[in-house]
């Protein structure tokens, strides 16, 4: 209740500093804790399985429900809610009963709730540096564990729709890796574990012999091992051999499990193709992208755009939704023309502007 901390009347009917929160301050406290006590009582193991699993593993389950009450405790006062939250949890949590151990757990968690989704949605999973920084901050497998579920139910309480399972799967990737790393230290070990495990995976899915599966792995790096899921890199490869050495091949298949389209692009690197890929994808499906992964495969570069969503069927190759681009002259091939009453009204209202073409050599 509110007079459980004397800080708490002040943020009562407060509206968040932030533009993407439904809810005032307060409600969306109020909604993180009902939402935290749905996942300790298995309610939302389908939505939240990692969760739920953690809560059993979790030492103190009042620190937990106090972080979640606390954490946004400092909006609305000016300058960094999170640093001021975690000097208010400092004086707060001893009235409350906890003890000095569980007050700087607290506070840590206050400090840093914003850590684990900036992480995840924001930077290179992919870069073992991303992880190596990230556990650095955190330090302790309990702290980790305590993150995750703070993180989970702080997004889930801004509003109906915020929650999906892209932000799921890479929140499970950052604790997955940010976890082996804490145990295991920063020896890369149980990376290149991993690694061997996904070949295994994926050379079982293939059913290929070792001489042409060795000869197909060598164009993938490390870092696309760890991640991508064997499921997709089982798909990629597929995609790799049914290319042949086309100068431009295209696939995209319905991804069920991350709620998405994932579409996969084989073409000769240029400068300017990634870009004009990721422009002119967005206006067909009105989606924009939430995750690309641009990966070397040697002479051809390999390109994921998984696209959130309802999964939609394959897009057949040269379809789009806008007319060619006369600037791509180095594409291998032209999108085809579109009725112009098939077009978006998107575009219809907001016609494309033609730019002049100004061709750059590639700095190596």
């Amino acid at each position: 209740s509110a007079a459980s901390s004397p800080t708490s009347p002040r943020r009562q009917r407060r509206c968040s500093s932030t533009c993407i929160n439904h809810y005032t301050v307060d409600e969306h406290t109020i909604r993180a804790i009902g939402l935290l006590s749905d996942i300790e009582q298995n309610r939302l193991q389908d939505d939240h399985p990692l969760s739920t699993a953690i809560m059993d593993q979790i030492h103190s389950r009042r620190v937990i429900y106090v972080a979640v009450l606390l954490h946004d405790i400092a909006k609305g006062r000016g300058g960094d809610h999170s640093v001021l939250g975690a000097e208010l949890a400092l004086r707060v949590c001893p009235r409350l009963g906890l003890s000095e151990a569980e007050t700087e757990t607290v506070s840590w968690l206050v400090r840093y709730h914003l850590l684990m989704s900036a992480t995840a949605f924001k930077r290179d999973l992919a870069d073992f540096k991303t992880i190596l920084d990230f556990a650095q901050i955190v330090q302790s497998p309990e702290r980790l564990r305590l993150l995750l579920v703070l993180t989970v139910v702080d997004i889930r309480a801004v509003g109906p729709g915020v929650w999906n399972s892209w932000k799921r799967q890479l929140l499970t990737e950052l604790f997955d890796a940010a976890e082996e790393v804490l145990r295991l230290g920063h020896k890369q070990r149980g990376r290149e574990a991993r690694i061997e495990a996904k070949k295994d995976a994926v050379a079982a899915l293939l059913a290929m012999d070792d001489k042409a599966f060795a000869k197909l792995i060598k164009r993938l790096p490390e870092s696309y091992w760890i991640a991508e899921p064997v499921e997709v890199i089982a798909a990629n490869l597929r995609h790799i051999q049914d290319a042949g050495n086309a100068p431009l091949h295209i696939a995209a298949v319905p991804d069920q499990d991350r709620g998405a389209t994932l579409v996969m692009v084989l073409a000769a690197d240029h400068p300017g193709l990634f870009y004009r890929m990721a422009g002119g994808d967005p206006p067909c499906g009105r989606q924009h992208h939430r995750r690309a992964h641009p990966h070397d495969a040697r002479r051809a570069r390999a390109r994921q755009f998984p696209r959130s969503g309802p999964a939609r069927p394959p897009l057949r190759r040269g379809g789009t939704d806008r007319p060619p681009d006369p600037r791509d002259r180095g594409c291998a091939r032209q999108p085809a023309e579109i009725a112009p009453e098939t077009r978006s009204a998107r575009l219809a209202a907001h016609p494309r502007r033609s730019l002049p073409y100004r061709p750059q050599r590639l700095r190596r």
